[in-house]
């Protein structure tokens, strides 16, 4: 893909994200930081698939097909189900996942309530 084109394409779609997905994707980013548009686009497309439902999801991936990026960002997806495919130690139910998360919260409130 041609610079020029290629660039209008990441541009339009930064402007899609800036306008679609505001207060999810930007809270925590700052794309003003970064000179390139590649690497706006990469930060602001990964923010999108992290935060975001599904139809920020597949328009971070357009950015990063766009920037030419795409191929990276599901090799290391990839990567990390591999491993945790991988990995021996048995799995932990989602509804343990939960209690545990609930029990440790409520520990750091009653800290916090007690002054510590």
């Amino acid at each position: 893909m041609q610079s020029s084109k290629r660039d209008a394409d990441l541009i339009e779609l930064l402007a899609v994200a800036a306008k679609t997905y505001t207060l999810r994707v930007f809270d925590n980013v700052d794309p003003g930081r970064l000179t390139n548009l590649s690497d706006k686009a990469r930060v602001v497309a990964e923010a999108l698939m992290e935060r975001g439902d599904a139809r920020a999801y597949a328009l971070g991936r357009r950015m990063l097909a766009a920037a030419g990026e795409s191929r990276e960002v599901e090799n290391t997806w990839r990567k990390m189900i591999r491993q945790s495919l991988d990995d021996p130690r048995p799995s932990i139910p989602v509804r343990q996942v939960f209690e545990d998360l609930r029990a440790g919260r409520a520990a750091l409130m009653n800290a916090e309530g007690d002054g510590a």
